[in-house]
């Protein structure tokens, strides 16, 4: 049940918590009532506020945000050994900011490669299906 007491910033960093310390912003939209009541005139624009004022969040892609107290928190990419390596971390790479764009224009987001690292989040905590639509 959503809590009214909470603040914006406390829900907020609640569902980044949840999502394992990052989250895109259409993220933080579909879930923000799970955990407080939408009110005022603007709640989406008062959630893009607080993302981007409170020092309790750090923008690290596009429209995707982490908790700055759990940055080193984030998995990392591993270092390419050999060119084909490099390929596959070329594609994740392209995936990513594929699923970022797709996400900042409001679009549904899916990939196949789940676990694959991109800007040291996994994808699947960048898209927003986890299953491909039928």
């Amino acid at each position: 049940m959503p809590n009214r007491k909470m603040t914006f910033s406390q829900a907020i960093e609640q569902i980044i918590l949840d999502n394992g310390y990052l989250a895109s912003l259409q993220h933080i939209y579909k879930e923000f009532p799970k955990y407080r009541t939408l009110t005022g005139k603007t709640p989406f624009k008062t959630i893009q506020e607080r993302v981007q004022r409170d020092p309790r969040f750090t923008r690290i892609g596009l429209g995707i945000y982490a908790l700055t107290d759990y940055l080193d928190k984030l998995p990392t990419s591993p270092k390419p050994q050999s060119k084909e390596q490099e390929k596959e971390q070329t594609h994740y790479s392209i995936q990513g900011m594929l699923l970022e764009i797709g996400n900042t224009e409001g679009f549904d987001t899916f990939s196949p490669n789940k676990n694959a690292i991109f800007d040291n989040k996994p994808l699947l905590q960048i898209m927003t299906l986890s299953e491909f639509p039928n």
